[in-house]
């Protein structure tokens, strides 16, 4: 018996650390990001970041220098993105 409240216990502590909290954005659109995210995923003063419509949700991305560190080498392959944007402004040219 002891036993199941004290898992209740930690089930309910876990819970409430992972949960996040719900804001209102300002009359100007302004969010608060949680302190605890920011240091989590690098966002700091003059951090840029992008937003995303993901299913029907609102993603933020920052830019983080790890993140687009990971970028790398995500766009090799056929065909190139650098060929597509110069057929691309050859056609143009043309019109």
């Amino acid at each position: 018996m002891a036993y199941n409240k004290m898992q209740e216990y930690f089930e309910e502590a876990h819970e409430k650390r992972n949960r996040h909290c719900d804001h209102e954005g300002t009359t100007k659109g302004q969010l608060v990001i949680p302190s605890k995210l920011r240091r989590r995923y690098g966002i700091r003063q003059g951090t840029q970041v992008v937003f995303l419509e993901e299913d029907q949700r609102i993603v933020l991305q920052p830019l983080t220098p790890e993140f687009l560190r990971k970028l790398r080498g995500s766009l090799k392959g056929e065909p190139s993105p650098l060929k597509l944007l110069l057929d691309d402004r050859k056609r143009e040219r043309r019109l």
